[in-house]
């Protein structure tokens, strides 16, 4: 039983480290699935230049490879504006307008479908885990809610809570599009309220 009770206090000792690798791989799996759904759409449009590609297959490849290039950047940029918000909380929206960024912007507006994306995912591979029937469906959508409450939710309240002091209000404009074309791609592809409107 001491054994126990030692584990149980050195593993809570690291649950913030736990939970903090848990956010940011929920942001990879909703970046992931956006980034996949891009791979298709980038590859078709560079298909479609009137461009003497040496082989069919090249705007297919490159397309492939642009669309790993982005995630992987987004990916980053994720995991550096989360390690950003280690600073002290904001106090009040006065305070907040003084450290008003675009990468202050960003960051929350960013986290939100792609973590969210991330969450939906979860719930449906443990939908298609179990038996298929009414209880699968349940226990996929009760576990995506968790996940998304505790992991998403809570990335998403620190980084609108606890933005960096910017050095310049312009600071993360370079990542405005990258940004912009995940997250746009994770609500539409992967949030399962579309068929609902």
């Amino acid at each position: 039983m001491n054994v126990v009770a030692k584990l149980d206090a050195s593993l809570a000792v690291t649950r913030p480290l736990w939970h903090w690798l848990g956010q940011l791989a929920l942001v990879l799996l909703g970046t992931h699935l956006a980034a996949d759904r891009l791979d298709d759409d980038l590859s078709r449009f560079l298909s479609e230049l009137p461009v003497a590609w040496p082989d069919p297959q090249t705007p297919w490849t490159a397309g492939g490879w642009l669309a790993l290039s982005l995630e992987l950047g987004v990916a980053l940029w994720a995991l550096w504006a989360l390690a950003r918000t280690a600073e002290n909380r904001v106090t009040s929206v006065k305070e907040w307008g003084q450290r008003a960024s675009v990468h202050n912007v960003l960051g929350p507006l960013f986290w939100l479908p792609v973590s969210l994306a991330g969450s939906w995912a979860i719930a449906m591979a443990v939908e298609d885990a179990l038996p298929h029937g009414t209880a699968a469906q349940v226990v996929g959508y009760v576990v995506g809610g968790v996940v998304a409450w505790r992991l998403a939710g809570t990335g998403f309240v620190q980084l609108l809570i606890s933005p960096p002091i910017p050095k310049r209000r312009t600071e993360g404009i370079l990542w405005a599009v990258p940004l912009a074309v995940v997250g746009s791609y994770a609500a539409w592809f992967g949030l399962p309220i579309w068929g609902w409107l």
